[in-house]
């Protein structure tokens, strides 16, 4: 399973965040995303656990928990979505005024 952890300090490294979970569990991977130019932390990372029952175990237990000196944030990660939004039904010959859009004058009659 894969979990969210968030609100970490910038200085908090990979191997203290597997610590953390290897307490609760076995740690698959830990990796902590960062900035691409800079490889600065940008405060959050992802765990995996091969073993559900122990990932929610160390999500319950470390939800809130204090770690060097900010409270975690921790959850199961959501999937990533694909990133393309969908598109509105756009058929071209529909009417832009309509009596029932709130403008009750006809655009389509003459004056």
């Amino acid at each position: 399973m894969k979990i969210y952890v968030g609100n970490l300090s910038c200085e908090v490294t990979e191997n203290q965040i597997h610590d953390l979970f290897a307490q609760h569990g076995q740690v698959q991977d830990a990796y902590i995303i960062k900035e691409r130019g800079t490889e600065k932390s940008r405060g959050f990372a992802f765990v995996m656990m091969p073993d559900g029952v122990e990932a929610k175990a160390a999500i319950t237990a470390l939800k809130g928990h204090e770690f060097e000196g900010r409270l975690l944030t921790v959850s199961e990660a959501k999937s990533k979505g694909t990133g393309i939004k969908p598109q509105p039904d756009r058929r071209i010959n529909r009417p832009r005024y309509t009596a029932r859009s709130g403008n009750a004058r006809n655009r389509h009659t003459p004056r």
